[in-house]
C-alpha cells in the first residue's frame, strides 16, 4: 500500500504527533493479536543456553503483520542476547548472489563492492560468521528466483566448518515457493507459522494501539477508527487500515481540521480504493440517484458517519419536492436501500447502543460525499431537464 500524499500539504494543525509511527518500516513496541506467534517464535528458535538456533516460516497475506512480527522478534531477542539481526527484501533483490551480498554487507562493511559468484561469496560468508550468533530475515522469499540453492548451501554451511549456522526466518505470501517443498529444504523448518487476517475487532485494537503513539489526543474517536476497521476488515489487512488512518490524518491537517473527520475517512478510502465508477453511478435509475443524493447531502453536512434511515427519508422527499418528483413510499424506497448497499454505493447496519429503538444505520463508502453529491447534482439537473421538455 502506498502512502503517496505528497499533493498534500502538511498543515500546522494538531493532528500527526509521529509521522514515523506510521512509516512502513517502524516496528512498534507491541504487536497487538500477534503475542502469541512472537511466544511461538522465541520458544522454537532460542535455546536455554542463550543461543540462537533453528529456522522459521511465516506466511500469509499482505498486511497481517508478517515483517512486524519477525523484526519484532529479533529486536526483542537482540536485547537478551548478543546477536546480529539482517532484513533482506528478496522482492528487491532476487538472485542468490544478490542476497548473500546485502547479508555480507551488513556484517562487514570492508566487503569489495564487484559481484562475487556464490560459491566465493559462501566461503567469505562462512569467516564472518564463526563463533556468532547471526539471525537472517529472508522477506518476500517468494520473489527469491534461485532461492533453493541459497538456502541449501546456509542450512548446511557447518558440514566441513568450524561456522555456526545463521538461524534464519523465512516470510512468505499465501503461496509456497516449490523450493520449500523440497525434503532437503524443508527438513530445516523447526516452525511453521501460518497468520490468520485479522477481524474487525483486531483491527480496532491496532489502530487503537497506532494512534495512541501517531496521533495527538483528541484528534480522533472510535467512530473514526471503527469507519477505517469496517473497510479494513474485509481482507484482514492491518496495513490498508494505518495506511487510511495515516492519509485521513494528513487530509484533516491539509483542511486546517483539528479531527479527522468521516469526510476525511471517506477521502482516503478513494485513494486506496477506486472512486464510484461514473458511469455506474449514471446507471442508477431515478429515485435511486435521489436516495443516494440525500445520504450525501446528510453526510456531508454531519460530523457522524453514520446517519437513521428516518433523516435519510427525510431528505430524499424534500429533494423530490425540489426536483418536482413524486416520492416512493417506504417500502420501494427500502428496496432501492437494499439495492444501493448491494451494489456497493452505501453500506448499513442496525443500530446499537446509544439510538433510541432499532433503526438501520447508513453510511458512504469509496468516495468522499462531497464528490458524489456534485457528480448527482449536475447530472439529475441535465435528466429533469430533458424530462421536462
Amino acid at each position: 500500500m502506498s502512502l503517496n500524499i505528497g499533493m498534500l500539504k502538511h498543515a500546522s494543525g494538531g493532528i500527526i504527533r509521529d509521522e514515523d509511527s506510521f512509516s512502513e518500516s517502524f516496528v512498534p513496541e507491541r504487536l497487538p493479536h500477534r503475542e502469541k506467534e512472537l511466544e511461538l517464535l522465541e520458544s522454537a528458535m532460542v535455546s536455554k543456553s542463550g543461543r540462537i538456533a533453528g529456522n522459521a516460516y511465516i506466511m500469509g497475506k499482505p498486511g497481517l503483520g508478517k515483517t512486524a512480527l519477525s523484526l519484532r522478534f529479533a529486536i526483542n531477542i537482540s536485547k537478551e542476547i548478543s546477536i546480529k539481526y539482517l532484513h533482506v527484501n528478496c522482492r528487491k533483490y532476487r538472485t542468490s548472489s544478490l542476497v548473500l551480498h546485502k547479508i555480507m554487507k551488513g556484517l562487514s562493511s570492508g566487503l569489495p563492492e564487484r559481484g562475487l559468484s556464490l560459491q566465493e561469496a559462501l566461503m567469505a560468508f562462512e569467516e564472518l560468521i564463526k563463533d556468532k550468533n547471526i539471525l537472517i530475515i529472508l522477506d518476500e522469499i517468494g520473489y527469491l528466483r534461485d532461492g533453493g540453492d541459497l538456502l541449501y548451501s546456509l542450512f548446511r554451511i557447518s558440514e566441513g566448518s568450524g561456522a555456526r549456522p545463521p538461524a534464519i526466518i523465512l516470510i512468505s505470501r499465501e503461496w509456497t515457493p516449490d523450493y520449500l517443498l523440497d525434503r532437503s529444504i524443508s527438513s530445516f523448518i523447526t516452525i511453521r507459522i501460518a497468520l490468520e487476517p485479522y477481524t474487525k475487532e483486531e483491527i480496532m485494537d491496532i489502530l487503537r494501539y497506532r494512534a495512541e503513539i501517531g496521533l495527538f489526543s483528541g484528534s480522533y474517536d472510535d467512530d473514526i477508527l471503527s469507519m477505517i476497521a469496517e473497510i479494513a476488515a474485509r481482507g484482514g489487512d492491518a496495513r490498508l487500515a494505518l495506511s487510511m488512518l495515516y492519509q485521513s490524518a494528513m487530509f484533516a491537517e491539509a483542511n486546517k481540521s483539528d479531527r479527522i473527520t468521516p469526510e476525511h475517512v471517506r477521502m482516503a478510502i478513494s485513494m486506496d480504493q477506486p472512486l464510484t465508477d461514473r458511469r455506474a453511478l449514471m446507471s442508477l435509475e431515478l429515485h435511486e440517484k435521489v436516495l443516494l443524493l440525500a445520504i450525501s447531502n446528510l453526510l456531508e453536512k454531519s460530523s457522524d458517519a453514520w446517519i437513521p434511515m428516518g433523516k435519510v427519508e427525510e431528505e430524499y422527499r424534500m429533494l423530490c419536492e425540489m426536483y418536482g418528483i413524486p416520492p416512493f413510499k417506504h417500502t420501494a424506497l427500502w428496496r432501492r436501500i437494499k439495492s444501493l448497499d448491494k451494489a456497493g454505493f452505501i453500506t448499513t447496519r442496525r443500530s446499537g447502543k446509544g439510538v433510541k429503538g432499532q433503526t438501520t444505520l447508513i453510511s458512504l463508502e469509496g468516495a468522499p460525499s462531497s464528490s458524489i453529491s456534485s457528480e448527482l447534482k449536475k447530472d439529475l439537473s441535465i435528466l429533469l431537464k430533458v424530462k421536462e421538455d
